[in-house]
């Protein structure tokens, strides 16, 4: 008997089947060749995060620490700071009363001591505070820490490392406009003629002295005296009224006499280790202010002969630490003359980090935990905040106009400084309410602490 012949069908489904199989093996080869080279992606990237991982280090605790008062160069320097992002930041306060730049938003944590207690307790303070929030750099703000950093730096270097400060002679020589002039006037440094002591026979002195002249406070900042019944910075054509006003207010101590030079003035921003320096940038006002205040609408330039001016003067202190310098060029002499040092941070220093990409409080930091630092070099550009850059807008309507870019106009740090704003503004208005009387307050003052909201003058010291 013949076999049965088996279906057409079979045959090629068999034939289907094979070519199945093999497709199914050719994707199987696939399926393993993309699992490896996922799994190799995936293993890769694990492999680069690991590495960002060991590269980007965790941000490094810092300590910034305010005395005696309120300044706004201590919100610029936590600004300046975060801006970094590779610093975790602490604010301490040796006041009475706490500061309103706890409720900055870039802040890890606020501490406040009692200024009553005294300088020695308050090391104590610093060294439980350092323990628990395990700061590694120590950064002075205003001119009181700044002196108390000095004073007790043996101290705080036992359990912590300090942002550079000078020490105390030229700390004391920068600080003072006498002491400095006649610094100056031993190395051979220019600047503008000074009487440096106004107790010894000053109507003789000026007998033979150019005018008009300028009746500057040794010390201070932003062209007011260091008291609030002193006179500011102020102007005098003739020997009569000079001498009227020191007299009158008993100054002759604390004030210094320069002659009064006629060119623009420009600032040197810088940063020095022991005598050398390490970062330096270039500033000159755009916008004129009132009363020798500072200029917020700022342009960052290169000068070589400034730098070499501020080079052979920070050289001879042997400078250690932050300082701004004013230099004016004279344009009768064609000479560039230094002025004055301030002697810690200042209050454009986030026109530096913002319009010279130089971020000097971090990099203090970074000098600080002996950080090699290669490639610091300050770049051309113009920095304004914005409120005042709205406001030079205003009042240049019918003027010509200075042109800035959208990227040179800051409107970041005003949100950033906003909750400090309000708590000062408003704390203020109900120590005057209590003071005064509620009855006594007028609209005019609330209208005054409303636009405040919205003005420039962070810089003030209220």
């Amino acid at each position: 008997m013949a076999p049965k012949k088996k279906p057409a069908f079979t045959a090629k489904t068999t034939e289907l089947t094979f070519k199945n199989n093999r497709k199914s093996n050719a994707s199987e080869g696939t399926i393993l060749r993309k699992l490896n080279s996922v799994e190799s992606i995936r293993l890769g990237k694990q492999s680069d995060a690991y590495n960002r991982t060991i590269v980007k280090e965790a941000p490094v605790p810092v300590l910034v620490v305010e005395c005696m008062h309120e300044d706004w160069i201590t919100a610029n320097t936590i600004y300046c700071l975060k801006r970094d992002k590779q610093w975790d930041i602490h604010l301490v306060s040796f006041n009475n009363a706490k500061s309103c730049f706890r409720y900055l938003p870039h802040l890890k944590s606020y501490r406040q001591f009692p200024e009553e207690n005294g300088y020695e307790q308050f090391l104590y303070f610093l060294k439980n505070v350092v323990t628990e929030t395990k700061a590694q750099v120590l950064v002075p703000t205003n001119t009181a820490s700044c002196r108390f950093v000095i004073k007790y730096k043996e101290e705080l270097q036992q359990f912590i490392r300090l942002m550079p400060v000078p020490n105390q002679d030229a700390y004391q020589i920068a600080g003072d406009k006498g002491l400095l002039a006649d610094f100056m006037f031993q190395h051979h440094i220019p600047g503008p003629l000074t009487i440096s002591d106004l107790t010894d026979n000053l109507e003789h002195k000026l007998d033979k002295f150019p005018f008009p002249v300028l009746l500057k406070p040794k010390t201070g900042s932003g062209g007011k005296g260091v008291a609030a019944n002193e006179p500011p910075i102020t102007l005098f054509n003739d020997k009569e009224s000079l001498l009227a006003c020191v007299h009158q207010h008993q100054i002759a101590d604390r004030y210094v006499v320069q002659s009064f030079v006629e060119g623009y003035e420009i600032d040197c921003n810088a940063l020095y280790k022991e005598g050398r320096q390490v970062a330096f940038c270039i500033q000159k006002a755009l916008i004129k202010a009132d009363n020798y205040a500072p200029s917020f609408g700022l342009e960052f330039i290169h000068s070589a002969e400034a730098i070499a001016l501020v080079d052979a003067l920070l050289s001879k202190l042997k400078w250690n630490g932050v300082a701004h310098i004013d230099l004016i060029y004279d344009t009768n002499r064609n000479e560039l003359q230094i002025l004055e040092i301030n002697p810690r941070f200042w209050q454009t220093m986030v026109g530096s980090m913002m319009g010279a990409n130089i971020n000097f409080p971090s990099l203090a930091c970074s000098v600080a935990l002996d950080r090699p630092l290669a490639g610091v070099e300050s770049k051309i550009g113009k920095y304004i905040p914005i409120v005042p850059y709205l406001k030079y807008r205003w009042k240049a309507i019918k003027s010509e106009k200075i042109q800035f870019m959208y990227k040179e106009i800051d409107i970041h740090n005003f949100f950033a400084m906003l909750p400090a704003k309000i708590v000062r503004s408003y704390r203020s208005l109900l120590l005057k309410w209590f003071r005064i009387g509620r009855t006594e307050i007028r609209e005019k003052d609330i209208m005054f602490w409303c636009v405040y909201l919205l003005s420039d003058q962070s810089y003030c010291e209220w």
